[in-house]
């Protein structure tokens, strides 16, 4: 399983920026939870990093780019950083 960390560190001074951002993660999760593909399990407690594991890698493709687009749909493009982790569960701070 691969990993995509999404960051929003301009996060802080902006509430819009994390409710546009937690939106953005229930999206992703919903989008990709039925399928399996992918899962987001700190959706919930999201204020500035989502991590959207991967179930395998033949999904990678498929979840980089829903993921790629949902950025621009939501408007963070400019805000966030996507880092591909290649460990199968989610760092926690």
């Amino acid at each position: 399983m691969k990993t995509l960390l999404i960051t929003l560190p301009a996060a802080a001074d902006d509430y819009s920026h994390v409710h546009n951002f937690r939106n953005f993660g229930e999206d992703i999760h919903s989008h990709f939870i039925a399928t399996g593909m992918a899962q987001v399990p700190d959706m919930d407690s999201a204020t500035t990093e989502l991590h959207v594991v991967i179930s395998a890698t033949r999904h990678l493709g498929t979840v980089t780019s829903y993921v790629t687009k949902a950025i621009r749909r939501y408007g963070l493009s400019d805000l966030v950083h996507v880092t591909r982790l290649d460990r199968s569960e989610p760092t926690t701070p």
